[in-house]
C-alpha cells in the first residue's frame, strides 16, 4: 500500500491533489491533503504533526513516485530532520505514565501518574513555603483519582526541588537530541536515531 495518493479534481478549475497517510500502523491513521507537490507544502500541511521515523523513507519514495518529481538528497534529508525534530519535541511534551512529563505518587500500594508543570511547581513552592510557617502540612487533592492526602511542607518542597532538577535534565536531553539530529549526515542516520534514549527515570514519591 502506498502512503501517498494522487487524485485529480475535475470541473472549472481541474487540478491534482495529494493525500499523504502517516501513522499507518495505528488503528486510526492520520492524513493530510495539499495541492502543490513539494516537500515544503507537505511540511506546511503537517503543521506540528509529523511522519514517524519508520515511515519516512517509504513516504518520500511514494511521494516521488506519485508526483514524478525527483527531490534532491539535501531536500529529503532536511525534511527528514524536520520530522524527527518534531517527534522529539512531541516526546518532550508528552504527559502520562512513562512519558517525559510524569512522576508517580505511591499511595496505599498503588502508583498514580501525575505532573506539575513549571508554573504549578513555582506556585506550589511559594504556597508550601508560606504554609510551612502556619500549618506545617499541605494537602494535595488528586481529584482525577479520587484521592487526597497531606504531606509535610518540608517533604513537598523536597519533591518540588527534585522535580525541578528532573525537568532541567529532561530539557537538556531534549536539546542534545535536537542538536544530534541536526548533525545527521544521511536520511538513514535521521530515521535510525533513538531520540527517546538518555532521559532520566520518572520519579516516585512514596506516601
Amino acid at each position: 500500500m502506498t502512503n501517498v495518493i494522487k487524485s485529480h479534481i475535475y470541473g472549472k478549475k481541474p487540478h491534482d491533489i495529494y493525500t499523504v497517510y502517516y501513522h499507518v500502523g495505528s488503528q486510526q491513521p492520520s492524513s493530510v491533503t495539499f495541492t502543490v507537490p513539494t516537500l515544503d507544502d507537505l511540511s506546511a500541511a503537517l503543521g506540528d504533526d509529523f511522519i514517524p521515523q519508520n515511515e519516512l523513507k517509504q513516504t518520500l519514495a511514494d511521494f516521488e513516485s506519485e508526483t514524478s518529481v525527483q527531490f534532491s538528497e539535501s531536500a529529503k534529508l532536511s525534511f527528514a530532520k524536520e520530522q524527527v525534530k518534531k517527534a522529539i519535541n512531541s516526546y518532550d511534551s508528552s504527559q502520562g505514565a512513562g512519558c517525559v512529563n510524569n512522576f508517580y505518587f505511591e499511595y496505599e500500594g498503588q502508583k498514580f501518574p501525575y505532573w506539575f508543570n513549571a508554573y504549578e511547581r513555582t506556585a506550589l513552592t511559594s504556597e508550601a513555603t508560606q504554609w510551612a510557617k502556619k500549618y506545617g502540612k499541605y494537602r494535595i487533592d488528586a481529584r482525577k483519582y479520587g484521592i487526597s492526602f497531606e504531606v509535610s511542607c518540608e517533604t513537598l518542597l523536597d519533591w518540588l526541588g527534585q522535580l525541578k532538577d528532573y525537568a532541567i535534565k529532561c530539557y537538556n536531553k531534549t536539546t542534545d537530541h535536537l542538536i544530534a539530529v541536526e548533525a545527521c549526515a544521511s536520511i538513514d542516520d535521521a530515521v535510525e536515531y533513538d531520540y527517546k534514549a538518555g532521559y532520566p527515570d520518572n520519579l516516585i514519591f512514596g506516601l
